[in-house]
């Protein structure tokens, strides 16, 4: 039993993961701030923002879409531009 619970633990995980991510593609495609999206979808900063100086922060998730996005040509990270 241990080992299916590992599994459907990993897999909730992962389904949590996608979803912020497409809620933070929607909500770049709506014309948020990065500050309004980490808020909205991320939450507030926890202690590994402030001891990190940033490096470990969700600001970085809720930002990093939007640069791919002005350095791929279009489209996020997760979805390439159709040329």
């Amino acid at each position: 039993m241990a080992p299916l619970w590992g599994i459907l633990k990993c897999m909730t995980v992962i389904d949590e993961f996608t979803r912020q991510a497409f809620d933070i593609d929607t909500r770049i495609a709506a014309g948020w701030t990065d500050v309004a999206i980490r808020r909205d979808v991320l939450g507030a900063r926890p202690m590994t923002h402030w001891f990190s100086q940033g490096e470990y922060s969700p600001d970085s998730a809720a930002r990093g879409p939007r640069h791919a996005e002005r350095h791929t040509g279009g489209g996020s990270a997760r979805q390439p531009h159709a040329s």
